[in-house]
C-alpha cells in the first residue's frame, strides 16, 4: 500500500461524521488502543481563529526544555502530514502508513469520519510510537463533539471567539462559545484563554459556577506595531506573527506557556526558529518580483483582524471563498476598502461558485476569473510596481497555490524517501 493511496481513500470519506453528534465510534477506538495517557500530557485548543499558531506557538516554546513535543493541527495546506508532528518535524510517508494501517488492521477504523481517523492516527503516533512527553491538539471544529475531545487533557486554552460554523455550533456568540468550553473536563486544571466577548459573559460566569478549573485571562501586553514586540511582565518580546492578531496569540500561548510551569527566560529565545506558514506571510511567485503575500483568513473574524493591513496597504485581493462561509459578512467588510482592487475566483475544494457571491463583492470586483493560477497572474497585471498583492479567503486556496511556489513549506514535505531530514521545518 502506498502513502498516496491511503490519502486518496481518505480524502472520499466523509469529513464530517453522517451521524448525530457523538463521540462514542472515537471513544470506543480509542478506548481499543488501550493507551495509558495522563491528563498532563495533552492541551487542548479550541477557538474560532488562531488554534494553529497557538498550539504551534506552544509546542515551540515548551521545546526546549528538552521534552518531546507533539502538534496535532487541522486543516493542512498542501499535505496531509503537516497535521502531525513532533519537534517540528512532520510524520514521515512510512510513519504515517504504519499507523493507519495497524489501526486499519485491528478494525479501530471502521464508521470513524476522516478527521476521527487522522486523530486516531496522531494520537497512536505520538504515544505509542514515538512516547512524546507533551502533545498540544486543535480542536478541528467547536469543542464537546470534536474527535480529540476523548483524550484527558490538564489545560484548555480558548482562543478568540467569532462566528464560524454556525450551522454546527449555534446561531450566537453565547452558544459557538458553549460548544468549545466542552474541552474542559473533571480533569482539567486550567482554561487559559483570551478575553471572551460582552455577550458571552454570562455563559462563562454559570460554567464557571459548575467547572472546578482554574480560569486564567491572557496576561496583559502591549503592542508596537512598528517594531513587531509586545511588551508583556516588563520584557520586550518580539512577535514572530504579524500584526495585532499575532501579538494576540503569541501572548496567549505565552500566558499557556508559563501556567504549565515554563520560564520567563526561555521565551525570546526559543521563538527565534518559530514560523507559521501563510500568515500573512509574503512569498515569491515564480520569477515576479512584486511584492504577494499568503493569508488564510476565510471567516469573518479574519477579515476584520486583517482590516488595518488592508487599509494601510490597499493591495490587489485575490479572493476565492469556501461555499460554507459568511459572504454577506465578508462582503461588508471588504466594502470598506474601495480602492483595494479585487479579483473574485474560485477555490480547488468546496468552493463558492463565481454566481453566488453577492452581488456588492461582484460589483466591486474588477476580474471574475474561475482559475486560481490566473487570477494570480491578472493581479500581477494590475499591481503597481511596489503594490502588495494579497491571497485570501480559503485555506484550501492559499495551499492550492502555495503548492506551487518555492516555499519553504514544499521542501520540508519531500517524501522520507528522498531525504529523511527533509521532513523538518528548516529554521
Amino acid at each position: 500500500m502506498q502513502y498516496q493511496n491511503v490519502i486518496d481513500h481518505l480524502e472520499k470519506i466523509n469529513f464530517l461524521p453522517k451521524r448525530a453528534p457523538t463521540l462514542e465510534p472515537m471513544q470506543k477506538a480509542y478506548d481499543q488502543l488501550g493507551l495509558t495517557i495522563k491528563p498532563d500530557q495533552v492541551t487542548l485548543i479550541a477557538g474560532t481563529n488562531g488554534k494553529g499558531s497557538v498550539a504551534s506557538l506552544l509546542a515551540r516554546l515548551h521545546r526546549t526544555q528538552g521534552k518531546s513535543i507533539g502538534v496535532y493541527t487541522s486543516p493542512h495546506l498542501i499535505d496531509t502530514r503537516e497535521r502531525i508532528r513532533i519537534d517540528d518535524r512532520f510524520i514521515s510517508e512510512s510513519e504515517f502508513l504504519e499507523c493507519y494501517c495497524r489501526l486499519e488492521s485491528q478494525g479501530l477504523l471502521k464508521s470513524l469520519s476522516h478527521f476521527e481517523i487522522l486523530t486516531l492516527v496522531a494520537i497512536d503516533y505520538f504515544f505509542r510510537e514515538r512516547k512524546v512527553d507533551l502533545a498540544f491538539f486543535e480542536i478541528g471544529m467547536g469543542g464537546i463533539w470534536d474527535a480529540t475531545n476523548i483524550l484527558p487533557n490538564q489545560t484548555a486554552v480558548i482562543t478568540s471567539i467569532g462566528r464560524d460554523h454556525m450551522e454546527f455550533l449555534g446561531e450566537t456568540l453565547s452558544e459557538i462559545l458553549e460548544n468549545k468550553l466542552g474541552i474542559v473536563k473533571s480533569v482539567t486544571d486550567q482554561v487559559i484563554h483570551h478575553p471572551f466577548p460582552d455577550e458571552t459573559l454570562t455563559t462563562v460566569k454559570t460554567f464557571q459556577s459548575k467547572s472546578k478549573a482554574k480560569f486564567i485571562e491572557t496576561r496583559p501586553f502591549q503592542f508596537f506595531p512598528d517594531k513587531s514586540e509586545i511588551l508583556m511582565d516588563g520584557r520586550y518580546i518580539t512577535s514572530p506573527l504579524w500584526g495585532n492578531r499575532g501579538s494576540e496569540n503569541l501572548a496567549l500561548a505565552i500566558t499557556a506557556f508559563l501556567a504549565q510551569g515554563g520560564s520567563e527566560d526561555q521565551i525570546s529565545e526559543n521563538l527565534k526558529t518559530y514560523r507559521w506558514p501563510c500568515r500573512l506571510e509574503k512569498v515569491k511567485w515564480t520569477r515576479n518580483q512584486k511584492p504577494l503575500y499568503f493569508s488564510a483568513d476565510h471567516n469573518e473574524a479574519g477579515f476584520q483582524s486583517l482590516s488595518a493591513w488592508l487599509q494601510e496597504n490597499e493591495p490587489v485581493i485575490v479572493l476565492g471563498v469556501g461555499k460554507s462561509k459568511d459572504l454577506s459578512a465578508i462582503s461588508s467588510i471588504l466594502e470598506k476598502f474601495p480602492n483595494c482592487r479585487i479579483i473574485l475566483t474560485e477555490t480547488p475544494f468546496q468552493t463558492c461558485p463565481m454566481n453566488d457571491y453577492p452581488i456588492a463583492l461582484r460589483n466591486q470586483a474588477v476580474h471574475e476569473v474561475k482559475d486560481p493560477h490566473l487570477a494570480v497572474e491578472k493581479a500581477f497585471e494590475l499591481a503597481q510596481p511596489d503594490q502588495k498583492i494579497i491571497i485570501t479567503g480559503s485555506i484550501y486556496l492559499v495551499g492550492h497555490l502555495l503548492s506551487k511556489t518555492n516555499h519553504w513549506l514544499n521542501q520540508a514535505l519531500m517524501p522520507d524517501e528522498l531525504d529523511e531530514t527533509d521532513s523538518s521545518f528548516p529554521h
